[in-house]
């Protein structure tokens, strides 16, 4: 099914690091392979529209962003910089910049904030909101009833002057998955 634009609905998703990473990866200078990754998955093409990495690096076409551009130069730049040349410090540092600076007109312009309970507590989220004096007046938190109660209070911590607070669940379904013996008897 098409997703359909709804007059007046700024969307904004935020999907993991490890997601952002996949599509987007940043050079490292070193490279650790004896660390086992997660399956990791790509956004839908249908929802790239939607994706804040996405947008920050100018790939959704009609999308306006007075950053993206810059983000998107500085990306390649990056890019094309040897994680062991001498440039590559200062590449890394003005994308990180540029990036950010995309990312906080982002968030100034949606007026619907979509983020899993552990990603809207990205060290990056929690910070621009509040420094670029971003208030949410709502938060809901969709299938509260399968997430452990540490993780479901995560969104609920971004505001402190959300109005309302939605926890959206049912009782007759799976209960939170605990697999450590000692924080399940909690």
């Amino acid at each position: 099914a098409a997703l359909k634009s709804i007059e007046g609905i700024r969307l904004l998703r935020v999907y993991s690091s490890d997601t952002e990473n996949l599509e987007f990866p940043i050079p490292r200078p070193y490279r650790y392979d004896g660390v086992r990754e997660r399956r990791r998955f790509s956004v839908p093409e249908e929802m790239r529209r939607f994706a804040l990495h996405w947008r920050i690096h100018n790939k959704v076409a009609s999308h306006f962003n007075p950053r993206a551009a810059a983000c998107e130069a500085a990306y390649e730049k990056l890019l094309s910089c040897s994680p062991q040349s001498n440039d590559f410090d200062a590449a890394r540092t003005s994308y990180l910049e540029v990036r950010r600076e995309a990312r906080a007109f982002e968030l100034q312009s949606c007026n619907i904030l979509l983020a899993t309970n552990c990603s809207c507590r990205r060290g990056w989220i929690p910070q621009m909101l509040q420094k670029e004096n971003i208030e949410l007046r709502q938060v809901i938190v969709d299938e509260c009833g399968t997430s452990p109660e540490p993780e479901s209070l995560c969104p609920l911590t971004l505001s402190r002057t959300v109005q309302r607070v939605v926890l959206v669940g049912d009782h007759r379904q799976l209960r939170p998955v605990v697999k450590n013996r000692d924080a399940g008897n909690l």
